[in-house]
């Protein structure tokens, strides 16, 4: 068969090309990551050669099976997709086997981020600061000073971060208009007075039209790119930071900054004496949740950094804190 769009090339090529464009037309992003769980389906479906398999219970064991090293979160995102493509397989009027929503694999999430701490914060700010000027790309240390403190004084995700326009940037206001973020929902950030002026500030240095981007890349006419983002923070920012590498899952990430946003804001809200069970709407709002569950997950972290101020809460509210963690 004849390489599609997407690249599929087994005799359900056809199929999962119609399946992938129905879940973008609905919404979905269907981005790399999730193509490529359908390429290993595909892939899978090419060992069969002639008549096409049907999307029966045994394939999809087989499908499941695969990489059984993976996190038990790719195993259920996994067979989640199963689910929908069997789904999708249906309304095409085949047999395909759909399993219960019930029986798909429990997520497991026995991960913990790394919080740092507000002098660790003020360490990377400060070896981000230091970074030296660049003759080629004098946008380099300007477009991290600003990076690093969006993540962290905004709690934007990276992606949203790198998307921003200039035209999403209300200098009057100071707010950040966050355009298809996580689950394609736009969103109004209003950022601290200090914050604000430093977008402001960045705009002024380096003027252009509202489409383009707010970290342009020095060589093309495009966002920069999140590999050098992420090797210069493991490689440079870390070790001058005084922060500890990350190995084996463990330590800090550039992700763990907007963790460590939410866990903050709880924390001032709670010595000053604020209602913090009103106030979690607001702030799962801000960071784009879709479920009020995702907040609460950061009332666990809260537990092991800040017991007192848990201790405070479960007194005025009861058992608000989700037992299983929850990572957003």
């Amino acid at each position: 068969m004849s390489e599609n769009p997407f690249g599929f090339r087994s005799a359900l090529a056809d199929l999962l090309t119609g399946f992938v464009r129905e879940k973008r037309a609905l919404g979905y992003k269907y981005d790399l990551s999730t193509l490529t769980r359908v390429r290993t389906l595909d892939k899978l479906f090419c060992s069969v050669s002639g008549e096409a398999p049907a999307p029966s219970r045994s394939w999809a064991e087989r499908f499941l099976m695969l990489l059984p090293t993976k996190s038990s979160g790719d195993k259920r995102q996994r067979a989640f997709m199963w689910r929908q493509f069997a789904l999708y397989c249906r309304r095409q009027g085949l047999d395909a086997w759909v399993p219960d929503h019930h029986s798909l694999p429990i997520w497991r999430r026995d991960f913990c981020p790394f919080i740092y701490t507000r002098t660790q914060v003020a360490a990377l700010f400060a070896a981000v600061d230091g970074l030296p000027y660049v003759p080629y790309s004098p946008r380099r240390t300007v477009n991290y000073r600003l990076l690093f403190r969006l993540l962290y004084g905004a709690g934007l995700r990276i992606g949203e971060t790198l998307a921003l326009r200039i035209g999403d940037c209300d200098q009057d206001s100071g707010v950040l208009r966050i355009r298809q973020g996580k689950n394609r929902k736009d969103r109004l950030i209003p950022l601290a007075p200090t914050l604000a002026e430093r977008v402001a500030a960045h705009i002024r240095q380096f003027p252009a039209g509202p489409d383009t981007p707010l970290f342009l890349s020095p060589r093309h006419r495009r966002e920069i790119d999140y590999s050098p983002i992420q090797r210069l923070f493991h490689v440079t920012l870390l070790p001058k930071a005084g922060l500890p590498p990350r190995r084996k899952n463990k330590g800090p990430r550039i992700h763990d900054l907007r963790h460590t946003f939410a866990v903050h804001r709880l924390e001032n809200w709670f010595r000053a004496g604020e209602n913090v069970e009103a106030k979690l709407p607001y702030l799962a709002a801000y960071m784009g949740h879709t479920n009020i569950r995702d907040t609460y997950y950061y009332l666990r972290i809260t537990r092991s950094f800040f017991p007192e101020i848990v201790r405070r809460l479960e007194e005025r509210v009861g058992n608000v804190i989700p037992q299983g963690d929850l990572r957003p």
